[in-house]
Order: C-alpha cells, then sequence, then structure tokens
C-alpha cells in the first residue's frame, strides 16, 4: 500500500536531481565556459573570430554563468542559463 508513494517520491527526487546537475555532457569534444573570469575553453579550440563573437555575446547578454558544448556528433548543448535568444546565433558561429 505505502510503496507506490515511495516510487513517486523516488522518481520524482531522480528527476530533481538531473534538473539541479545542469552539467555539460562528458564526452563533448568543445567545452567553453562562461564565468567570473571571461570565456574560457576547457576542451577542444575555438578561432579567434569565434571567440570574439562568443565575447560580444556574453557581454550583450550579461551572462555570468553558462557553458556551451559540442558534441562528436556536432550537435550544441547549453546550459539552462544560457539564453534562448541567442542559441542559434552560437550555434552559427561554432558549426560554419
Amino acid at each position: 500500500m505505502w510503496i507506490y508513494p515511495a516510487v513517486t517520491i523516488a522518481v520524482f527526487g531522480v528527476i530533481a536531481l538531473a534538473w539541479f546537475a545542469d552539467k555539460p555532457p562528458a564526452g563533448a569534444k568543445l567545452l567553453v565556459v562562461i564565468g567570473e573570469k571571461g570565456i574560457e575553453a576547457r576542451r577542444g579550440n575555438l578561432s579567434s573570430m569565434a571567440w570574439s563573437h562568443l565575447a560580444d555575446i556574453a557581454r550583450d547578454e550579461e551572462i555570468k554563468a553558462a557553458w556551451i558544448a559540442v558534441g562528436h556528433d556536432g550537435r550544441v548543448r547549453f546550459s539552462r542559463t544560457f539564453p534562448q535568444s541567442s542559441r542559434q546565433r552560437v550555434r552559427n558561429i561554432l558549426l560554419n
């Protein structure tokens, strides 16, 4: 009788942990982190032009903390703190 509420609570707990973790994918070929110290490429390389464009976006959108990852499949993933309004612009910069 009490098993169903316990299972429901456990499922919601796992979902909440995944939501609040907000970590970049482990196998990304490019990982860019925006933080207090500015923009940092923790994995992979950025051209100076891409670096400049990302710095402009981070400044214009007033991004304080976020990450951008490009996987080996070519998909660009963003942290939840990265604004939706600039995501396509970043995809264009990184993939072209």
